[in-house]
This record gives C-alpha cells, structure tokens and sequence, in this order.
C-alpha cells in the first residue's frame, strides 16, 4: 500500500492510498485507489475540468496506464532479449555445425 495526504497550506487539498493485491500466478495484480479530492474553484471547477476532458478520472486512468506500462515493460523486454539471445545462439551453433 501506497498512502498520501496533501501539506497544510497546498494549493489542492488530496488524500489517498494505492492498494496492490495479487491475483495468482499469471493473473497480474489488482491496483485500487481511494482518493480524496478538494478541486480548485470546488465543484464547479471538477465540472469545467470534467468537460474539458482533465478531470481526475480521466488523469486517473491515463495515470494509471501509464505506471502499467512501466512496470510491465522492463519484464516484456527482459523476455524478448533472452528470446533472442537464444535464438542467436542456436543460430551461431547451427552455423558451426555446418562448417564441421
């Protein structure tokens, strides 16, 4: 768990955790968040940032998205290179095979 709170005297006030629960082998891990949220300008500010497509949902999600790909991206490349660096190997090998 990953917990905040905003400083006294901060220009938004939040509050929150990230909450990490594994889902079994292979399944990937459950991310949920529970936030507390003081807009700018109160509700008519989450309002105009909802419309104009900036509010704290649609940050969320693309936050969200994007810590995935992080975490997720380092283990895909780890995989491809040592699918590759098998492969080359076995194709070096094949390669001396023939001169023999």
């Amino acid at each position: 768990m990953i917990a905040w709170r905003s400083l006294d005297g901060g220009d938004i006030e939040t509050a929150g955790s990230v909450h990490f629960t594994p889902r079994g082998l292979h399944e990937g891990t459950e991310v949920r968040i529970s936030m507390k949220y003081n807009p700018p300008a109160g509700k008519l500010g989450a309002a105009i940032a909802d419309i104009l497509g900036e509010g704290l949902d649609e940050q969320l999600a693309h936050d969200l998205q994007r810590f995935k790909q992080e975490l997720e991206l380092p283990h895909y490349e780890t995989a491809r290179e040592s699918y590759e660096s098998v492969n080359e190997a076995e194709s070096e090998a094949a390669a001396e095979e023939e001169k023999s």
